[in-house]
């Protein structure tokens, strides 16, 4: 390599490797762990059941060379824990605010944990994840965006959004913890907005990543963008934004979009943004949502290696001038050895 060639890498975006599909790596072996109605928390449930499996699966996303580590709390609300039939011999159907309070603050203890345990130079950050407001309602609405009536306002899901974050917020050990704050699978405009007003003095890192459905032309990019950056002096700017729980064929063309959104209505933020990018890791398989269960589609089949389609969108992105850097990793199905392929990958691209 020329010296020329190298200051020319040095002076790209960085990318950040993140981890994968926390959840669906659980319901693999070794692990088999299923989610039904009586597990309304999925992956949070093993916050009760199970700790040491959590920080597990984390360990491993670690050992596969991930930067940061998301945490056990995509589902996690004290609705979820109230719904959640104890496991212990205690009276009541579900789980007091006190006692939610402790499990969630728990799920980041647990990723802090083994990010230490991992010998690496420079251990995994953790990220609080967050997940939509659609991701606690059973069955979960995530995806479609359809919500309650009564939580629909922006001003309602920011209140709701607030009230979460304060969990971690309130408990100084837990908050230091935490490096990045990850609102995650959010397609209402008005709940990304919402997001903005509750996260206005959160003093993390944190960005918002957007779910396009399964016909990506009934997902209006641009306004989405819009919702993410536009001026309101009561809404914060995000750190970083872009897509995670999409298929990954769909990467390409949404990131392009969100490019040209964002130079033709905010060349202001050119350069200052992290793109975040964790599609799903299927392969032809489709999440039901009524079923709680992951089928096959023999219409969908990918035509090259998962790894290849994701890192070809991380180097047009890295290449196109407008962020300021790149967060990559899985969502749904991404398993520790995915995310080790992926490692490989962004490597090279760093000089390592």
């Amino acid at each position: 390599m020329t010296q020329q060639t190298n200051i020319e890498d040095q002076t790209k975006p960085p990318i950040l490797l993140l981890d994968g599909g926390l959840g669906t790596t659980l319901g693999e072996p070794p692990y088999s762990v299923s989610y039904n109605n009586s597990t309304p928390l999925w992956s949070s449930h093993l916050l009760i059941s199970s700790p040491e499996t959590l920080q597990s699966v984390h360990r491993s996303f670690a050992r596969a060379g991930a930067d940061i580590l998301l945490s056990a709390t995509y589902q996690a609300s004290y609705e979820g824990f109230a719904k959640t039939p104890r496991l212990d011999a205690n009276s009541g159907p579900g789980y007091s605010k006190d006692e939610a309070t402790s499990y969630m603050r728990l799920a980041i203890t647990l990723a802090a944990k083994a990010s230490a345990s991992v010998a690496k130079r420079s251990p995994p950050a953790v990220a609080l994840s967050l997940g939509a407001y659609g991701a606690i309602l059973i069955p979960s609405q995530e995806f479609s965006g359809f919500y309650p009536a009564d939580m629909t306002d922006e001003h309602v899901l920011a209140a709701w959004h607030k009230h979460r974050l304060e969990v971690f917020k309130q408990d100084a050990v837990t908050w230091d913890q935490i490096e990045y704050v990850a609102f995650e699978t959010v397609r209402p405009l008005t709940e990304i907005r919402g997001i903005r007003r509750a996260v206005f003095d959160v003093g993390k890192k944190w960005w918002i990543s957007h779910v396009v459905p399964e016909r990506a032309e009934e997902s209006d990019i641009p306004a989405v963008v819009t919702a993410m950056l536009g001026s309101d002096k009561d809404l914060a700017i995000p750190w970083g934004i872009g897509i995670n729980c999409t298929a990954v064929e769909k990467v390409d063309q949404v990131e392009n979009m969100y490019r040209e959104t964002i130079r033709e209505r905010f060349p202001e933020m050119l350069g200052k943004l992290w793109f975040v990018l964790y599609p799903d890791g299927t392969r032809g398989e489709k999440y039901d949502s009524e079923s709680m269960s992951w089928v096959k589609d023999d219409n969908s089949v990918l035509t090259e290696p998962w790894e290849d389609i994701v890192m070809r969108v991380v180097e047009t992105a890295r290449a196109s001038g407008v962020w300021k850097g790149i967060i990559v990793g899985g969502c749904c199905k991404t398993l520790p050895k995915d995310i080790k392929m992926l490692r490989k990958c962004v490597d090279p691209l760093l000089n390592i």
